[in-house]
């Protein structure tokens, strides 16, 4: 899997029990780096093989998706708090906050 222009970052399994994992990894392709994200399968050998499966993006693009993903991540946790506490409402204070009421 490793070669002189490959190096590993981190791998994730798809989901529990899968045969497939998502790898990460910094590639020097064409005399640019980029960061290849790419699902790997395990094959025949019991080693886990490249499928075509993958997008290949410089390391700001990258960069970019990650303080994205930190910013979807954040909105996510906010919005649950959210739920959480309407959750705990009393039928009262539901309507008060759909409607507007005093």
């Amino acid at each position: 899997m490793n070669s002189n222009n490959e190096k590993l970052i981190f791998s994730i399994d798809k989901s529990e029990n899968s045969k497939y994992k998502i790898y990460f990894r910094e590639v020097d392709y064409n005399g640019n780096d980029y960061v290849d994200m790419r699902l790997f399968y395990l094959g025949k050998e019991n080693e886990y093989l490249p499928s075509k499966n993958g997008i290949m993006i410089t390391h700001e693009k990258f960069e970019e998706l990650f303080q994205s993903l930190k910013s979807y991540r954040k909105s996510k946790k906010k919005q649950e708090k959210q739920i959480e506490s309407e959750n705990n409402l009393s039928p009262e204070e539901v309507l008060t906050k759909a409607f507007g009421l005093k």
